[in-house]
């Protein structure tokens, strides 16, 4: 089972390369844009 990792990045290119690179390591990342959709993740 993958290990969760969230990320939080209001940048959405930013944000999607972090998202690509972790689950290339293995992991299950969820990205929020904002701080708001972070903490309701």
């Amino acid at each position: 089972m993958a290990k969760p990792v969230l990320i939080v990045e209001d940048d959405p290119d930013i944000a999607e390369g972090l998202r690509y690179n972790l689950e290339r390591e293995g992991l299950e990342a969820r990205v929020a844009l904002t701080g708001e959709q972070g903490l309701s993740a």
